[in-house]
């Protein structure tokens, strides 16, 4: 946005919360309201880009009659003076992906389990509500300090759920989501159902408890096919706090065929309820105890 754009519509711009590729996050006041919230703005390379013009409206078509204590809420889309945006819910949270990255798994440990109750409840009622997220990742959650507070964001690539068995999606566009955690049915471009995004969630587990993905390849090809005939590594060769149990559950989400997989984010939370996650309760270090910086996205 240009320094001396300081509206966009009636939205008085505070600050820049992060840029990426194709978007802006910007602090605003809504002068009508008299309330703060978050603009989902495209980047100005990609505002007359009817691909993600159409993503951007994608996002609040999905987004806004979600209403969740663990879903980023969305509000409106707009556009002012040919800026296409979103008008959503203010977060100042880091997503999960800069807590493990900031704070480090040992510091993540004492609050993972909250994180991913809470993940895992806004997950379930995206599925209730008919809906595949297909980009489940640490990015796309926000958490406060202390691990709660949870919220899962960015819907641009939510898919309806259909009945009926897995069948091969027509055309040839690419594969969308993230390489690292795409369940086999994403990556062979299948109906994607609630299953696609238990994997995403394993593999997002396995990450947050090790400091490590599940697959990594040296090329994407190489990588997707693990994804597709590689077993999945236990949790315990990388974190032997993790109990026998656990690490059972999440190789159970990492199943390659969806019908032998966990079926639900609903029944992960069932199973969390009658196990422990750690053989040794972690200790929770001094620094966590202080405020983490602001700076993640809210959508």
């Amino acid at each position: 946005m240009a320094a001396t754009r300081d509206y966009l519509g009636n939205f008085r711009l505070i600050r820049m919360i992060r840029a990426g590729g194709t978007c802006q996050v910007w602090e605003a006041f809504d002068d009508g309201s008299k309330k703060r919230v978050a603009l989902k703005v495209l980047q100005p390379e990609v505002r007359t880009d009817k691909h993600e013009i159409a993503f951007l409206r994608h996002e609040y078509e999905v987004g806004h009659l979600l209403s969740h204590d663990h879903v980023i809420e969305v509000y409106d889309f707009r556009t002012d003076r040919d800026v296409p945006f979103l008008v959503m819910e203010l977060s100042k949270s880091r997503n999960l992906k800069m807590i493990l990255q900031q704070d480090g798994v040992d510091r993540v440990a004492p609050v993972v389990k909250t994180m991913l109750e809470q993940a895992a409840m806004g997950l379930d009622y995206f599925h209730q509500q008919g809906w595949t997220h297909c980009d489940i990742k640490p990015d796309n959650f926000l958490a406060n300090h202390e691990g709660g507070d949870v919220k899962l964001i960015d819907f641009a690539l939510a898919s309806r759920i259909r009945p009926g068995f897995g069948k091969l999606l027509k055309g040839k566009a690419k594969i969308q989501g993230t390489r690292s955690y795409m369940a086999p049915e994403q990556i062979r471009r299948q109906s994607l159902k609630a299953p696609v995004d238990v994997y995403a969630f394993a593999c997002m587990t396995y990450e947050l408890l090790t400091g490590k993905l599940p697959f990594t390849g040296l090329t994407a090809q190489e990588l997707l096919q693990k994804h597709l005939s590689s077993p999945a590594p236990p949790i315990l060769a990388a974190n032997n706090n993790v109990t026998q149990e656990f690490n059972d559950l999440i190789l159970h989400m990492l199943e390659k065929k969806p019908e032998r997989r966990l079926q639900s984010l609903a029944d992960f939370l069932a199973n969390l309820q009658t196990m422990r996650m750690f053989k040794r309760n972690p200790k929770l270090s001094q620094k966590s105890d202080a405020p983490s910086r602001t700076g993640s996205e809210a959508g």
